[in-house]
């Protein structure tokens, strides 16, 4: 069994009603999820309040982060 390093990268987008405290909290809440993985190496960018390409949900704008992270991952498939 050999080891290999995926790396992996997800866009949150949050609502805009959410204060920046909140949002803050949100983005944590998913960093700490993913520091569960192994190996975890964990980089974030709060991105902050930018304008919609479209409306969701009635609203405008919503709360941006990029995470980019990367994990061990163990694949049977490769000797």
């Amino acid at each position: 069994m050999s080891m290999r390093i995926q790396t992996f990268e997800t866009i949150l987008i949050f609502t805009d009603k959410l204060t920046e405290e909140e949002y803050i909290y949100q983005t944590n809440k998913y960093k700490d999820i993913l520091a569960g993985l192994p190996g975890a190496k964990i980089k974030s960018d709060r991105l902050g309040k930018k304008k919609l390409a479209y409306k969701v949900r009635g609203c405008d704008y919503g709360w941006y982060t990029c995470l980019l992270y990367t994990s061990d991952a163990a694949d049977d498939r490769i000797s």
